[in-house]
């Protein structure tokens, strides 16, 4: 076939060959396999881990050229007053120091990952640089982990600090002796310790000055650790509530709650109402006034909410309503240690009217009419083990049953069925359709006007509402035989967005069964309640409380429907 082909031939369909190959030679990875190779130390003056340290800078060359990643991730422990001066220098860094250092102390200069090569960004891993102002480099270590007390999840800016000065009021007012940083899963260690007796903290350092600044989260190790070698190697002799090995610490991060109860947060949502949230839970009921109009009594309705921080305000006189600026005064208890002193505050609350559309907008409510909403709860259908949920836009001050009809549709036909009635615990606006639903069958409500009546003696018009109730085999079930219960549980079913779905208080062994589950992932919470309050504590460094203990089921919990998941579990505390 070859001898067919002209030599011009030849030399046209060599041209569009010539111009592909080279194309793909352009296109072709260059240089072999990815380079993941970390920088190398060539040298370094002084040497790494010297001993008799005197100088003020240190240079360190490396085997090719690297950058910064983060150069915020250096930790120098012992702190000095003035952090390094470091910048690059050819293939290496410079590190100048200004402090005095201290006699006869190991110095370690943590850097993390931060120095990675130019190009790939390959990191050093855990790199540090350490040297010592005397004869001899300290070498006992401390490794551990450290978690959210509440939730067992890990945070970011987690430092570890250890203190030399055993005073309560250390933390508060000094930097440690000894500092690190724990990983993205938690776990830390520190190098090159000496032997002493040390307070071990934890703490949420966001603005990394090293010092503990409440509401930072906190960790604390119950009683003092002592770091002493011993002849089988290093070793630890201590005894507290969260260690679980002689080798390894466990902290558990809190927020201690503030001794003072203050306002957080007061608006005037509406002409008639108030909504006043304080930064803890209430312990007493504040006492509201009139500063302007000491003359008015029964002026107002207080609402509480199920978080127990937030109070509602709906105002009863109709000469408040109407004013754009009311002046209020708020008399609450100070918690905590100040139990028994109160604290008042005076603010004006101002109505703004929202601003007019351009479009007119049909109106939601009427001043004489009272608006009702229902709810069904999660997804479109009715659950099986719930109430339908009846929401007034303002509290509730009767109803009137006789005026609510309940119907069942079944082939199209209605049929009137009983039902009862409950008033909500949590709010003044919301009442309860309890029946015993059947599965998967047509439901209608009907409001007829005037069955539920407002505050202001505004009543509903008519209203109808129809709904569908779940089929029984959509749900799945969680079977849990607790065994070895001997102290006081709170066992909490959690969804996928750390929700309780539904709390348990037990002290034996018992079966709980949590069922009508919607198919999705639960988890399965214990909490230890050591005060039998029924619910979870959080600690305090000055009073040296914990945290009350939390254990997960070691496993999540993936529903399915028409499903029953079965297990035994002894929490161990």
């Amino acid at each position: 076939m070859q001898q067919l082909f002209s030599a011009g031939k030849i030399f046209l369909f060599g041209i569009p060959l010539l111009l592909l190959i080279n194309c793909a030679r352009v296109a072709s990875p260059p240089g072999g396999p990815k380079d993941e190779t970390p920088p190398e130390i060539k040298k370094s003056s002084p040497q790494n881990h010297s001993v008799n340290f005197k100088d003020k800078v240190i240079d360190i060359s490396f085997d090719e050229y690297i950058r910064f990643d983060n150069i915020n991730q250096l930790i120098v422990s012992p702190p000095m007053k003035t952090k390094p001066e470091i910048k690059m220098k050819g293939k290496g860094i410079q590190i100048r120091m200004d402090d005095t250092l201290t006699k006869n102390t190991t110095y370690t200069l943590n850097f993390g990952n931060s120095i990675v090569d130019n190009n790939e960004g390959n990191a050093i891993e855990n790199f540090q640089f350490v040297f010592s102002t005397g004869p001899d480099l300290d070498s006992l270590n401390l490794v551990g982990d450290v978690i959210n007390a509440f939730n067992h999840e890990t945070l970011e800016d987690i430092y570890i600090l250890l203190y030399d000065n055993l005073a309560d009021s250390a933390i508060y007012n000094e930097k440690p002796f000894y500092l690190t940083k724990a990983n993205e899963k938690g776990n830390f260690s520190l190098n090159n310790l000496k032997e002493g007796k040390f307070h071990v903290f934890a703490l949420q350092d966001a603005n990394q000055n090293y010092i503990y600044n409440p509401p930072e989260k906190i960790a604390f190790l119950d009683s003092v650790l002592e770091l002493k070698p011993e002849v089988h190697g290093d070793s630890l002799i201590f005894s507290d509530s969260i260690r679980s090995s002689l080798s390894k610490l466990h902290l558990r991060l809190f927020e201690e709650q503030f001794p003072n109860q203050y306002i957080l947060s007061s608006t005037r949502p509406g002409k008639d109402n108030i909504l006043i949230i304080f930064n803890e839970i209430l312990l007493e009921k504040p006492v509201f006034s009139l500063p302007g109009r000491p003359d008015l009594t029964d002026w107002f309705i207080e609402e509480t909410f199920a978080l127990g921080d937030t109070i509602g305000i709906w105002l009863k006189d109709t000469s408040l309503i109407s004013q754009e600026s009311i002046e209020l005064s708020i008399k609450f208890p100070l918690s905590g240690t100040d139990k028994g002193r109160f604290l008042t505050d005076t603010t004006n609350f101002r109505f703004t009217k929202p601003k007019s559309r351009k479009t007119p907008q049909p109106a939601v409510q009427t001043e004489s009419k009272l608006v009702l909403n229902f709810s069904l709860g999660s997804g479109n259908r009715m659950n099986l083990n719930q109430n339908l949920r009846c929401l007034s836009q303002k509290p509730i001050n009767s109803y009137d049953k006789n005026k609510i009809t309940l119907f069942t549709i079944i082939d199209s036909i209605e049929t009137i069925i009983d039902f009862s009635l409950i008033f909500s615990t949590q709010s003044l606006r919301l009442i309860y359709i309890n029946v015993d639903w059947m599965e998967d069958t047509d439901y209608r409500i009907e409001y007829l006007p005037g069955a539920i009546t407002g505050m202001y003696n505004t009543t509903n018009d008519s209203l109808s509402f129809s709904f569908k109730t779940r089929k029984l085999d959509y749900y799945g079930a969680v079977i849990f035989e607790m065994e070895g219960i001997d102290k006081s549980l709170i066992i909490q079913l959690m969804d996928k967005k750390n929700q309780v779905i539904k709390s348990v208080r037990i002290s034996k062994d018992t079966t709980l069964n949590f069922n009508f589950l919607s198919p999705q992932a639960y988890r399965i919470k214990a909490i230890l309640d050591e005060n039998l309050n029924g619910k979870w504590d959080t600690g305090s460094w000055l009073k040296r409380i914990q945290p009350e203990k939390v254990k997960y089921y070691f496993e999540e919990i993936n529903v399915r429907s028409n499903w029953e998941f079965k297990k035994t579990w002894s929490p161990d505390f």
